[in-house]
């Protein structure tokens, strides 16, 4: 069986991306998926750690690293459902948010973008989870299971945004929680707007939960059971997010960049 880096490993466990393939796969299309689906999402932490690394974005590397994904090799049919074009399409319209940040015109984003921005945040995850319909022939995932797992994406890139909090004060990650106050939001508005979204997906979750047959809820179990403990830890505890936002342990985009100028550290004409 191929091995998975860790960082692609967790993401894929923690997605259910593993145990849906492992669901709807043989042993061989398992295994092919997982090469594919891997190489794949190497190629887009190439650019996100390009993204995150640096101040003012290398032109050159930047377009190399969208070619080589854009030229990923995956499956015939895969190509016919667009599955990598829509993917990057997506990835590449998150791209102009992050660009923003690296721009210093990043002004914060409105409670009725944040359902937008996390699909776009998360269409890696969705080209690894089209490809297991790729292999599998002939679509396995029920319309109302895509739909489940549309929902629990959007609330897992809130979620994890949560977990990568300390990661991403020093970098130019977009952070749902972090890269508002870092824009000048105030930090009792960004987590009273954040909780609000969490528990409106999280109702939207468990709604499309209910719908499931009972052999998509066994596909599908796991992830329930980790969003519903993933939600637990945020939802109890707004003033010790707003506490922890508070204390400007995110340095200002203005102060990092004019840092790591200085240094002429991150700079790439």
């Amino acid at each position: 069986m191929i091995k998975l880096n860790k960082k692609i490993q967790a993401l894929f466990q923690a997605r259910g991306l593993c145990s849906v393939a492992a669901s709807t796969l043989d042993e061989e299309a398992y295994d092919e998926w997982r090469w594919t689906a891997a190489e794949v999402q190497q190629r887009v932490y190439a650019l996100d750690e390009l993204f995150e690394n640096n101040c003012v974005l290398p032109s050159v590397a930047e377009n190399t690293f969208w070619r080589q994904l854009e030229n990923a090799s995956i499956p015939d049919r895969a190509i016919k459902l667009g599955v990598l074009a829509n993917g990057v399409d997506s990835l590449r319209q998150y791209g102009e948010i992050e660009r923003a940040i690296h721009d210093l015109n990043f002004d914060g984003c409105s409670v009725q973008e944040y359902g937008h921005i996390a699909k776009l945040k998360c269409a890696d995850v969705r080209i690894a989870r089209d490809l297991i319909d790729a292999y599998a022939l002939v679509p396995q995932r029920s319309n109302r299971l895509r739909k489940f797992f549309e929902y629990y994406d959007s609330l897992m890139e809130l979620v994890e945004d949560f977990a990568d909090i300390n990661e991403d004060r020093e970098d130019w990650n977009f952070n749902f929680w972090l890269t508002p106050v870092r824009a000048g939001a105030d930090p009792n508005v960004v987590v009273n707007n954040l909780i609000t979204q969490l528990l409106r997906v999280a109702s939207q979750l468990e709604e499309s939960w209910g719908r499931l047959s009972s052999a998509d809820q066994i596909i599908a179990g796991k992830s329930w059971v980790y969003a519903k403990w993933s939600l637990q830890r945020i939802r109890w505890q707004p003033q010790r997010l707003v506490t922890r936002l508070a204390k400007v342990e995110a340095i200002p985009y203005e102060v990092l960049f004019t840092s790591a100028v200085n240094a002429n550290s991150s700079y790439v004409a």
